[in-house]
């Protein structure tokens, strides 16, 4: 499986280093940074290059690039908002008008045979997409994005919230349409940690998660009770359930990803290995990132992304920690952060049913939310010790 060289593991570690040429590895980030560089060596245990690889190491040159001008983190925002959106109304359309959207929506994307069927036989929504599951994950961003605004700026007046509130409960509903359970789930509670962080005292925390939490519930099963394709979520979940599985089959996949690591638990039996041991009875993962990259790249590797996914976690939490108080409310820092962090936890709970870590497009957001709440808590650190030293000479 490994089809390595010297050579190999320089070039690739070489490009990775050039990624951050001009920007600085701090000390108290050292190792993290360390791991992240690192890690792009296992990709040389797959036999081809993928979109995947290419996207790793984009991500990491963002993650240094925002770090020092989290700015342009902000100029993403409108784009992913405007699609997920979009999105958003192409699978509303798809519900109301299946015929037309089978017959001139579809064949603007690629492999519009296999998406027809999906749709019609299969029942899965992919709005603009070429997947019902890249179809929730957009419109997942979306509604991030907009309940990190609005939840940041909720001291304005109801007038100038409403239109997003409504655009909020538009993008839910049409998650529950999409009936993507998993990500659905963890959505919910990745924004209602997020209420938790915000609020400092355990009461506020306990009385504000009890509040959205029976909001959510109640505004669910009316929506699923009074609107048309809401209830495609309960449909999805009552057939999985008769059929006795509720993973869908994946079970087997989880065995055999435990068995790889069983067979080699060090450094595993290499990257992308999962799909052709399992070649032919899938062409997907495991749908879950932790026992899959046990078996694809052993506990070195295993232990490498996660104290990388976490320590950008600790720097985006200590960050939001920093900007979460009223004198901060509504700031492009709070609100940006807010996102971040809500995303953050997402990737990390989506990672027991999903593939996020082996997603191109989601594992590389992930590493630019870490990139902008280092970026931030770095900067404000700086301030505030440059605040300080002045009042010391004073």
């Amino acid at each position: 499986i490994y089809q390595t060289s010297i050579f190999e593991y320089m070039v690739i570690l070489g490009f990775a280093l050039f990624s951050c040429h001009g920007f600085r590895i701090r000390s108290d980030l050292m190792f993290f940074e360390i791991l992240m560089l690192l890690f792009p060596l296992f990709f040389l245990t797959a036999e081809a290059a993928s979109k995947y690889m290419f996207f790793t190491l984009v991500g990491i040159y963002y993650y240094f690039r925002i770090q020092e001008d989290y700015e342009m983190f902000y100029a993403i925002r409108l784009p992913i908002m405007a699609f997920g959106v979009f999105t958003a109304l192409v699978t509303w359309f798809s519900f109301f008008f299946p015929f037309a959207y089978v017959g001139h929506v579809l064949p603007l994307l690629p492999e519009s045979e296999a998406l027809a069927y999906s749709f019609t036989r299969r029942n899965m929504y992919m709005g603009f997409t070429t997947h019902y599951s890249r179809n929730a994950f957009y419109i997942l961003l979306a509604i991030q994005l907009l309940f990190s605004e609005l939840y940041c700026r909720k001291g304005r007046k109801m007038k100038k919230s409403l239109p997003g509130i409504l655009l909020l409960l538009f993008l839910f509903l049409t998650e529950l349409l999409v009936a993507k359970r998993g990500p659905l789930l963890f959505l919910i509670l990745s924004l209602m940690l997020l209420v938790i962080l915000k609020d400092p005292g355990l009461s506020g925390k306990l009385k504000k998660t009890m509040i959205y939490a029976a909001a959510v519930f109640i505004l669910g099963v009316l929506a699923v009770w009074l609107v048309p394709g809401a209830d495609n979520i309960v449909v999805r979940m009552a057939a999985s359930i008769q059929t006795g599985d509720i993973t869908t089959g994946r079970l087997a996949l989880y065995r055999v990803g435990v068995g790889m690591f069983l067979e080699h638990p060090l450094f595993g039996c290499g990257w992308d290995s999962f799909r052709r041991v399992v070649w032919g009875a899938t062409d997907q993962g495991v749908h879950n990132d932790y026992i899959q990259l046990l078996g694809e790249t052993g506990i070195i590797g295993f232990l490498m992304v996660m104290t990388a996914n976490f320590y950008g976690l600790a720097y985006t939490m200590r960050a939001y920690r920093r900007f979460r108080g009223n004198a901060c409310s509504g700031t492009r820092e709070q609100i940006g952060l807010s996102f971040c962090l809500a995303y953050q936890i997402f990737f990390l709970l989506d990672s027991l049913t999903g593939l996020p870590h082996f997603s191109y497009e989601i594992n590389t957001l992930y590493l630019m939310t870490c990139g902008y709440g280092v970026g931030v808590y770095q900067k404000s650190r700086r301030a505030e010790l440059a605040e300080a030293e002045e009042e010391r000479r004073e």
